[in-house]
């Protein structure tokens, strides 16, 4: 998970993801 996790934080700074959708996704994959 924690490197799903990085790889989710790199697209979200390289604006590949929207805020919105990135913070989602970090926050599905926590509770997984």
């Amino acid at each position: 998970a924690r490197a799903v996790l990085f790889v989710l934080q790199e697209e979200y700074l390289n604006g590949c993801i929207l805020r919105v959708d990135g913070g989602l996704a970090i926050t599905n994959l926590a509770n997984i």
